[in-house]
């Protein structure tokens, strides 16, 4: 309905309670709406009522005649939520089991996959979450940039340099068809941000230099304005951005104060967001 598409849209900008009133409503027109019962249970889990929403999802999981696409959205949304209560081990169960669904739609694939990664990668098990990563970023799907970044991370964190920049070298290649050119730009200075707030200055450094050397000239020179954001980060030298034009050096100040603080507080690790 066009209540559940709203749903939808919201949920999508976390914007949970107005989904949550979305969803309701069509089910006051639709008791039965799987949609929007799968929506509804979304909102429970992503506002932290785990309980509610894994009772929700596992009503769901039996309800009879459902189509894989359906039944993939259930399953991924209670092993997210799982996931989120700290129960990982069962949270992969679900991750799996998606997995083995035959007809599995792409989107579902992408998201389990990322989600299953991260749990791979909290319970230590770096292998299985670098070759989830792997996977996901081969789909081409709408985790490919977050599973990305989370590839290039671990494998920073885990000393494994010389893999990140193999990764770093096919980018391009791998980026799907007709991708904006913001949206590419975009995933590289955050992916860098996320390097030098989760591994190292050094290592941001480094894997700039190597987005500088390989890529195309267009994102090459919209590209270049960060070297000297991550060298002002590293010694507070304003002189290095006097060269930048007005926006650039906008965003290289602002990208600085992210780095220098996230280094004061340094994160671990990537979940992704919530897929519909």
């Amino acid at each position: 309905s066009g209540f559940t598409a709203l749903g939808d849209r919201l949920l999508e900008r976390s914007d949970m309670d107005r989904a949550k009133e979305a969803y309701t409503k069509a089910l006051e027109k639709d008791p039965e709406s799987i949609p929007a019962r799968i929506g509804l249970a979304w909102c429970y889990g992503l506002v932290g009522d785990h309980m509610r929403a894994l009772e929700a999802f596992t009503i769901l999981s039996e309800q009879p005649g459902l189509d894989v696409e359906l039944l993939s959205r259930v399953l991924v949304g209670r092993g997210f939520t799982k996931h989120q209560s700290g129960d990982l081990v069962r949270a992969l169960s679900d991750y799996t089991a998606v997995l083995g669904l035959d007809g599995a739609p792409p989107d579902s694939l992408s998201w389990v996959l990322r989600y299953r990664g991260a749990a791979y990668e909290k319970l230590g098990r770096i292998d299985e979450a670098l070759a989830d990563y792997g996977h996901c970023v081969e789909l081409s799907g709408k985790t490919m940039y977050s599973s990305f970044s989370a590839l290039v991370n671990l494998l920073c964190r885990e000393g494994r340099t010389a893999e990140s920049i193999d990764w770093l070298t096919r980018l391009e290649d791998l980026e799907p068809d007709g991708t904006p050119m913001e949206a590419r730009l975009d995933a590289r200075v955050e992916l860098i941000t996320q390097v030098a707030k989760t591994c190292s200055m050094d290592e941001a450094v480094k894997l700039l230099d190597v987005l500088l050397e390989t890529s195309s000239r267009p994102i090459r020179e919209r590209l270049a304005f960060l070297k000297p954001g991550l060298e002002y980060a590293l010694d507070g030298d304003e002189s290095r951005l006097s060269a930048l034009p007005t926006e650039e050096r906008e965003i290289a100040e602002r990208i600085a104060a992210t780095i220098k603080k996230a280094v004061e507080s340094p994160e671990k690790g990537q979940d992704g967001k919530q897929p519909i």
